[in-house]
């Protein structure tokens, strides 16, 4: 499983460790990849780094691929089984989307564009939010069932291409401008 995004306190990366964590204590194994994030002085940074080395010192294998370049975002989701996204807020979720678009099925908060991005029990789940045990459910729910998962996966790249495709985007803008002008 993984993690997407920039290091800072609104991606809850505190919450994603917690999870890595649990899912270690109850199946006795986690793998976990942080992607992206450019290292950020700060205490918040500090934290994560302290409690990854916790973790990895208790047995679980905690990778970090660091700041990664976007062309190459979908090089390391494809090493990915599920993507958490468990941050406090979201405009759009473009993590999601981008993991959808790889196949990978999301587990994700129930903020902001996450709710529209998501179509749960179909393309992923959303948990409860900020709920460590409900992250734990779903995630293993997908880690246990390799037919579920590649279902799922198939469907989000699905949607992906319906709905956010660069041509359907281009359209969608198109017709919100001829609305607009014919308003005016």
């Amino acid at each position: 499983m993984a993690i997407l995004g920039r290091m800072h306190p609104v991606k809850n990366h505190r919450l994603f460790l917690a999870v890595c964590e649990e899912l270690y204590l109850r199946r006795g194994r986690c793998s976990a990849l942080l992607i992206g994030g450019a290292v950020r002085p700060g205490s918040y940074q500090q934290e994560i780094d302290a409690e990854i080395r916790r973790l990895q010192r208790q047995g679980v294998a905690l990778y970090l691929a660091g700041d990664v370049p976007p062309g190459a975002i979908g090089q390391w989701l494809s090493q990915v089984r599920v993507l958490l996204v468990t941050s406090r807020s979201e405009g759009f979720g473009r993590m999601a989307v981008d993991a959808m678009a790889c196949g990978v099925p999301v587990v994700a908060n129930p903020v902001g564009g996450l709710l529209e991005v998501i179509q749960p029990g179909v393309t992923g789940f959303l948990a409860e939010k900020d709920q460590v045990g409900s992250f734990v459910a779903q995630t293993s729910r997908l880690l246990d069932d390799d037919a579920l998962r590649r279902a799922m996966g198939q469907r989000g790249r699905a949607l992906v291409a319906e709905r956010f495709s660069l041509e359907r985007m281009v359209a969608d803008y198109e017709a919100l401008y001829r609305e607009i002008a014919g308003q005016a």
